[in-house]
């Protein structure tokens, strides 16, 4: 299938008000694909009070930055590349024996209290994301 079909069933996808605001522009430009593209992610990202002129707006906003800043607004649609704020918060992670000191000092309980806080808190982190891994799809299917 060629990309052109693949950006017209995408732009089927669109609400109607957004398919004629995205057509109407894409007579002046050349980022047809690029603009349904962030039309439908300002669609996913949108409030309750958000208009289609806001939306779509959004999207033409976006088209454009990525055109002048392209090293950094294009990244993996996977995430895999570590961005500078993930290497941030890497190094502001602190050892469990921080969080302790921090946890007597904070709560000004025992060594042992915190110890214990801390180890209920990882227990109820990892049922938390047991429970999102078999939550599965819409279909049933596990992840």
């Amino acid at each position: 299938m060629s990309a052109r079909a693949l950006n017209h069933r995408a732009l089927g996808a669109l609400p109607l008000q957004l398919q004629a605001k995205i057509l109407a522009h894409h007579r002046a430009t050349d980022d047809f694909g690029e603009l349904i593209s962030e039309s439908a992610l300002s669609l996913l990202e949108a409030g309750s009070e958000d208009t289609f002129d806001k939306i779509f707006s959004r999207a033409r906003s976006r088209c454009r930055r990525f055109t002048q800043d392209l090293a950094h607004y294009s990244g993996p649609i996977d995430g895999n590349v570590i961005d500078k704020k993930e290497e941030e918060e890497a190094a502001e992670r602190v050892s469990r024996k921080q969080l302790r000191a921090r946890l007597e000092a904070d709560l000004r309980v025992s060594k042992r209290q915190a110890q214990r806080i801390i180890k209920l808190k990882l227990e109820q982190a990892a049922v938390q994301a047991d429970l999102f891994a078999f939550a599965g799809d819409e279909n049933g299917v596990a992840a």
